[in-house]
């Protein structure tokens, strides 16, 4: 897939892949399309791909946020429905409805409704679309105040530190109990709250289902502990919104 589509980049969706195809078999200026899929590739790394060809060809008519809506049963999914046409877009507004009951949705009656001119994105980093937040204002920020990431010197950004496809053979050091002083607490994304740590939720991913453990301490990932080994804030990787808890100590992960 990744020798015949741009989309196809680091950990991908198959669902920008058929983004991708459907734009290309639309034809300019006067093909259409409503797509119907996650919300996450218009912010995360993989998506940068597809968002760069949605700017440089369509015009970005408008985007419903159902993220909030009980959509998909029993999964994890916050999904959108994205609506553009193959267009020259210089001189689009991208119209953002928001949706926090099915009763608004059924009506098309949103109480949170945002807009702004599409070039605006060009300006934001990596080309991320915001949902929630003015576009204006983020570009303002941008504009006259430094990142996180130049503004503190020593910032370290960890991301998936025990690897990307085959971490869930760690779950071999999950413990029940303390062996060390070096073991971290190992969390699932469901634990990860608002400013805090749900202990009662049990992690459950790749088949495993058990209560909030230890992860011992492994020689092999040693230069992963010394990374960690410091106050940090710890980010839940899928949320409709930006969800992290402080760990004032080496303790979470």
């Amino acid at each position: 897939l990744k020798k015949n589509f741009d989309s196809a980049y680091r950990l991908y969706d198959l669902s920008v892949v058929f983004l991708e195809k459907s734009l290309k078999i639309l034809k300019t200026g006067i093909g259409c399309l409503s797509f119907l899929t996650t919300n996450k590739f218009i912010s995360a790394e993989y998506g940068l791909k597809i968002r760069e060809l949605l700017l440089r060809i369509t015009e970005i008519k408008e985007i419903l946020n159902i993220s909030s809506l009980p959509i998909f049963k029993n999964t994890a999914a916050y999904p959108i429905i994205l609506s553009c046409k193959k267009n020259n877009n210089i001189k689009n507004t991208v119209v953002i409805k928001n949706y926090d009951n099915i009763a608004d949705f059924k009506q098309l009656h949103s109480k949170n409704l945002i807009k702004f001119p599409q070039n605006i994105i060009h300006s934001l980093p990596s080309f991320i679309i915001p949902l929630n937040s003015d576009a204006n204002l983020i570009n303002f920020l941008y504009a006259n105040f430094k990142p996180l990431s130049i503004a503190i010197k020593d910032l370290n950004i960890l991301y998936r530190p025990f690897g990307f496809i085959k971490w869930a053979e760690n779950f071999k050091y999950m413990n029940k109990n303390k062996v060390s002083d070096k073991d971290i607490i190992l969390l699932g994304t469901g634990n990860v709250g608002k400013y805090f740590i749900n202990f009662n939720k049990r992690i459950k991913i790749a088949k495993v289902d058990k209560e909030i453990s230890y992860f011992t301490y492994q020689p092999a990932y040693k230069e992963v502990w010394s990374k960690l080994s410091s106050e940090k804030l710890v980010f839940r990787e899928i949320s409709k919104e930006l969800t992290f808890v402080y760990d004032p100590e080496f303790l979470l992960i």
